[in-house]
């Protein structure tokens, strides 16, 4: 009876590497959505629904209770950490397209850009709550800011060829517009949380990243002709 060569049996998991590597890619993927997901949905717990007496009450009065102080400064922080939030959600499906393989230290950089996202509601509503109050208002900037530098550190190595994280090379242009724009948020942040304790107007320099960010990606487009930020 003739044995067969070992060598020459394959296994499942030879079989089927490349399908259970990007399998592994796709549950994180998809843990980080669910993570972006519940942390955006919680930021609007923080805006509450008036408890108002109906005795003489009027939509006029309903109105200045639901958008009227400190209601007002809560939607701001609503709309700004939504879209922060989404910007970095953006960024990092953006980032992940390149990702064809992962490894542990992948695995925990991933895990530490989604504790500071988690993180983010309670800051947020922190910020709104205490406005007035510079160190509220610094502790959000630095987590948005801490939350920019894990991102950094990620693209970094993903784009790393020497870590095998993605199997085909990055393009020039497109590792330099990703670099740029993650260093844009931890910059604006980190800055604005530095000069919050000189007047009350600064503590909404942050919102200029919206801003950055767009004349960052109309550079690139017409420059270089990158279509990356409609992606």
């Amino acid at each position: 009876m003739k044995q067969q060569n070992p060598k020459s049996q394959t296994t499942p998991h030879h079989q089927h590497s490349e399908e259970r590597q990007r399998f592994q890619v796709e549950r994180m993927i998809l843990f980080t959505d669910a993570v972006f997901a519940i942390a955006i949905t919680l930021l609007i717990l923080e805006i509450k629904v008036p408890n108002l007496n109906y005795e003489g009450l009027t939509s006029a009065k309903i109105a200045a209770s639901v958008f009227g102080f400190p209601n007002f400064i809560t939607w701001i922080s609503f709309f700004i950490s939504f879209w922060v939030i989404a910007l970095y959600w953006i960024d990092h499906h953006r980032t992940f397209m390149y990702v064809d393989n992962y490894d542990v230290k992948l695995v925990f950089l991933n895990l530490l850009f989604l504790m500071s996202i988690g993180i983010m509601p309670f800051t947020s509503a922190l910020y709104s709550k205490y406005f007035n109050f510079n160190f509220p208002t610094q502790l959000y900037c630095f987590n948005v800011a801490f939350t920019g530098f894990v991102k950094l550190w990620m693209w970094y190595y993903i784009s790393n060829p020497k870590n095998k994280i993605c199997h085909s090379p990055i393009e020039i242009i497109k590792k330099r517009y990703h670099t740029i724009r993650s260093w844009i948020a931890p910059a604006v942040f980190i800055f604005t949380g530095f000069i919050t304790s000189y007047t009350v107007y600064s503590r909404f320099f942050f919102m200029g990243i919206f801003i950055i960010q767009s004349i960052v990606g109309i550079y690139f487009e017409r420059k270089y002709g990158l279509k990356e930020r409609f992606k």
